[in-house]
């Protein structure tokens, strides 16, 4: 082949690169304008979807955190109830027990004092008797009284 042929051909085939290039360049710039605002477009509404989901799971969050509170105070409340009741009916027999002695207390004191009033009258009345029937004579725990 000739050198001029080369020129030819190269010259040819750069023209038709142009046209091409020319023809599609307007494509191309466009698509890449596009490609640029759907990337920002995408990105803001990436943004704003994350923030969404975060918004969402931190919401799911406190309500997870609420329910399981709740579930913890219900299970306290059911685990400690018969405690509970175990300790306020030990308090009741106990306040009952304090009560019983106390009138106990009351009442043997009460009874102690009769008795004893009860055994110095018939102590009396037995040295009496004694002194009625044997006159003159000593009788030990009357006389010394």
């Amino acid at each position: 082949m000739h050198a001029g042929a080369h020129k030819f051909i190269t010259g040819t085939i750069a023209l038709v690169l142009l046209i091409l290039v020319w023809q599609f360049a307007g494509g191309l710039i466009q698509g890449a304008r596009n490609t640029v605002t759907s990337l920002q477009t995408n990105s803001s509404e990436s943004q704003a979807g994350r923030e969404v989901k975060q918004a969402t799971e931190a919401q799911t969050s406190a309500n997870n955190t609420a329910t399981d509170r709740k579930a913890e105070d219900l299970y306290r409340e059911r685990a400690l109830r018969p405690e509970v009741e175990r300790t306020r009916r030990s308090a009741e027999e106990a306040r009952t027990r304090a009560r019983s002695a106390e009138v106990n207390y009351e009442q043997a004191k009460k009874n102690s004092n009769r008795s004893r009033l009860d055994r110095d009258s018939l102590h009396r009345r037995n040295c009496a008797d004694l002194r009625e029937l044997y006159p003159g004579e000593f009788f030990p725990g009357c006389d010394e009284r």
